[in-house]
């Protein structure tokens, strides 16, 4: 018998107008001790998911596209379509202080 869920998310939508959804149809299932504690590789896989970091092995699909696949022009359309907030409002580790700062304005201005 499987464990019960610590999280289960079923076909929710939901949006702060009804013109604008935010989440449409998502089901998520998160098992016990799927998540992980510190150090288990949470940040690793968002990296990956990102393009910041390549896989070693198997294929990371985001929004239909394989990310080992794409170049690094790929990897900022691909980014542009996803957000991410890491805990503690990291900075990029491979930019320097300066690129970190710039990369909101880099991104979505000319």
């Amino acid at each position: 018998m499987a464990a019960t869920p610590i999280v289960d998310i079923e076909n929710v939508s939901f949006g702060y107008d009804p013109m604008r959804p935010v989440l449409s149809d998502v089901s998520l299932r998160i098992a016990p001790g799927s998540v992980g504690q510190s150090g288990c590789g949470k940040t690793t896989l968002i990296r990956i998911i990102a393009g910041w970091l390549r896989a070693g092995a198997g294929s990371t699909r985001v929004l239909g596209q394989d990310v080992s696949t794409l170049d690094s022009a790929g990897i900022f359309r691909l980014r542009r379509e996803m957000g991410m907030l890491f805990q503690f409002g990291a900075l990029f580790t491979d930019m320097t202080v300066f690129d970190n700062v710039a990369f909101q304005m880099r991104e979505h201005t000319d």
